[in-house]
């Protein structure tokens, strides 16, 4: 497991010395940062779980030999994401790749007004305003690259997690627009399109999914896509679901993705309740 060197070269001269990742200590943020480590990024590593990052701080810095800049900060309080960003611009940062977010799984009437919000400033307006600080910054240096990672949700109306589908159509939407505007400029944009993911996400929720990917089954794809192409579906389930959803009508997949997000939600322990959603990785 791992890139290739061949790989690790091409990434490192398109878009180094440095890479910033948000949502760096869990799921697919947490094992891209590694490998963009193993491949010789200095990193800038960004979450609200403090211990975490420093556990990652000291683990990484020995083994891969890099520096780490590590950051814990809420990115839905627009004060810190404005200081996270002015303490970037003193790095050579040519990638990144915004990988926090959160959802919640439920009717739209029955959810609490406050996370709503919250997931709409972290999956919206974080990632709106990153990649706008990026692009100007990216457009200066003449080089640089954005990952993006939107959701199979983006593509389709989903019942029972309709907010966190709507916000990821925003980055679906942004990313596919940013790409067409800036692919003469040196600067790579890439939409990262999964299938379910076995990560905190779902653990947290307490949902079952009886097929899903690991994180680590879809990472390097995602590496390897990035100044190839625009939309990645990483893995064979990704893929499978956007051929069968492809096959039918909007409304029927409609009324699919009804049964599949209801029927995670009827798989819960009836013994623990769904906690509310930790909104940064």
């Amino acid at each position: 497991m791992g890139l290739s060197d061949k790989e690790q070269s091409r990434l490192r001269s398109k878009y180094g010395p440095w890479a910033m990742v948000t949502g760096a200590t869990s799921g697919v943020g947490r094992v891209l940062a590694r490998l963009l480590g193993e491949a010789g990024f200095n990193l800038l590593l960004v979450s609200k779980n403090g211990d975490k990052l420093a556990a990652l701080d000291q683990a990484w810095r020995a083994q891969f030999g890099i520096q780490i800049r590590a950051v814990k900060t809420d990115l839905t309080d627009h004060p810190s994401l404005q200081t996270l960003l002015l303490e970037s611009e003193s790095l050579e940062i040519g990638l990144v790749v915004q990988a926090a977010g959160f959802g919640a799984f439920g009717d739209f009437s029955d959810s609490n007004l406050s996370e709503n919000l919250s997931m709409v400033r972290l999956n919206c307006e974080a990632v709106g305003t990153i990649a706008h600080h990026f692009t100007h910054r990216f457009l200066e240096m003449g080089r640089g690259g954005i990952i993006f990672m939107s959701s199979l949700l983006a593509y389709q109306s989903s019942p029972h997690t309709a907010q966190y589908a709507a916000t990821k159509a925003y980055v679906q939407s942004l990313a596919e627009s940013l790409r067409v505007e800036l692919r003469h400029r040196k600067i790579d944009i890439l939409s990262v399109v999964p299938g379910p993911i076995n990560s905190g996400f779902v653990k947290r929720a307490h949902l079952q999914l009886k097929y899903s990917s690991k994180p680590e089954d879809i990472s390097e794809e995602i590496l390897e896509s990035l100044g190839r192409d625009g939309v990645v579906n990483p893995g064979i389930l990704s893929k499978v679901i956007v051929w069968a959803l492809n096959a039918a009508p909007r409304s029927i997949r409609i009324r699919i993705m009804q049964m599949f997000i209801g029927g995670m939600i009827r798989s819960q322990t009836d013994e623990t309740p769904a906690p509310s959603q930790n909104p940064q990785r």
